[in-house]
């Protein structure tokens, strides 16, 4: 019920789409490995169980596709509507070469803070394209909706099958917890303590008690 280490709430954003009710997170930055992509700012996270992929904001993308390039050379990220993908190599090929991607997530409610990262291994962010076409796919994409909707996160099933969501109605808050399958392979970490524990297969560091 609680996920591999507990849930977090985290603050609904209704005012920001309070038109069509949706949930949102406030996203705040992006990071790729260590170290930070582009600016700090306040970026709407749409939870969104009807998308497959992660979208990131426009301003923020080119800045991960730039590192993603410099991994993967042949990277090409105009053919495919929605997808950088490269058609010279496998997933399991290049995953080793990526970083993870990680989001930085604000309203928090926890004796640690009110920020968390939620961090993504390169593995789960490919996705094999088998057969006659075959080819690597990233499935964390550019939000290329209109100009009013585009400084949006969108976090789809990519992002929901990892981490566990429940939904407080009347408190207006999202509490988010690692899915006890994804322990190896994804994780929430304090920004202050991502130098501490650099991999997302050490052990998780403890939140501190509340003095």
């Amino acid at each position: 019920m609680g996920g591999a280490t507990g849930l977090k709430p985290f603050r609904n954003n209704p005012d920001i789409f309070s038109h069509i009710k949706a949930w949102a997170l406030t996203g705040e930055a992006l990071y790729y490995g260590l170290p930070q992509i582009g600016q700090t700012g306040s970026y709407p996270a749409v939870i969104d169980t009807g998308s497959t992929l992660i979208a990131v904001p426009s301003a923020l993308f080119k800045g991960l596709q730039a590192q993603w390039q410099k991994a993967v050379p042949d990277l090409d990220c105009s053919t495919d509507a929605n997808f950088c993908e490269t058609k010279k190599q496998s997933c399991s090929s290049i995953e080793h070469s990526l970083q993870p991607v990680g989001f930085l997530i604000g309203g928090g409610k926890s004796s640690s803070g009110s920020q968390t990262i939620f961090e993504i291994l390169p593995s789960e962010y490919l996705f094999q394209v088998d057969g006659a076409g075959a080819k690597c796919q990233f499935a964390i994409a550019e939000n290329k909706l209109d100009k009013f909707n585009n400084k949006n996160f969108i976090f789809g099933q990519l992002f929901l099958k990892h981490f566990y969501t429940v939904y407080n109605y009347e408190n207006e808050q999202i509490a988010l917890g690692i899915n006890k399958n994804s322990e190896k392979l994804v994780r929430m970490v304090n920004p202050s303590q991502r130098e501490q524990v650099p991999a997302i297969t050490d052990e998780p560091v403890a939140e501190p008690k509340a003095s």
